[in-house]
């Protein structure tokens, strides 16, 4: 079984992130490659820290952080990665 998260960059506010909201297989380099094309440069995937959030009742997911190390908060994903 395969399965996707989304994923959406933490903007200023919720309806201007969730416009971001795209799916990725659930590996730091599939993230990576999401977030290099977001970003004006390039991040390894082993910058990439994703951590558990909590629940979100705004999108009901169960939310994740993403941290890319260097530059600090990247989004949120609604599931862990593999």
């Amino acid at each position: 079984m395969s399965y996707i998260v989304r994923v959406r960059q933490h903007l200023g506010t919720l309806i201007e992130s969730l416009k971001t909201t795209k799916e990725v297989s659930p590996t730091k380099n599939s993230l990576a490659v999401l977030i290099n094309s977001s970003l004006g440069f390039e991040i390894s995937s082993k910058q990439i820290e994703v951590k558990p959030y909590g629940y979100d009742e705004r999108t009901e997911w169960d939310t994740y952080i993403i941290v890319i190390k260097g530059y600090g908060v990247y989004g949120f994903a609604d599931g862990p990665l593999l």
